[in-house]
């Protein structure tokens, strides 16, 4: 793949129809692998509510998931619910986070 940005390893991204979290860093425009199975702890928009078991959407634009909305791309499903202005989760550090499993 072709990273479409500057990405740090576990950042989520798009290319195309493709939603993959990076393994590795990579330069914007840099050969990378991206992963599309699996359980990831990924940034969500802090006023976004997901349940466990809800559908995830990703914001391209500001690089988060968020619930699903107009102009988002769906991207999973939470194993985790993710509340508005939620503590961040398993123990991240200054982040409000989302666990999805990408479909």
């Amino acid at each position: 793949m072709i990273a479409p940005r500057a990405l740090a390893s576990g950042e989520g991204f798009i290319v195309g129809n493709l939603f993959a979290v990076a393994s590795t860093d990579a330069a914007n425009g840099g050969a990378l692998v991206g992963v599309t199975e699996g359980v990831f702890i990924l940034p969500k928009k802090l006023a976004a509510v997901i349940a466990a078991g809800g559908r995830v959407s990703w914001d391209n634009t500001a690089h988060q998931c968020d619930a699903p909305g107009a102009g988002l791309y769906p991207v999973g499903v939470a194993v985790e619910a993710a509340g508005n202005g939620a503590s961040p989760i398993k123990g991240t550090p200054n982040a409000c986070n989302c666990f999805i499993t990408i479909q």
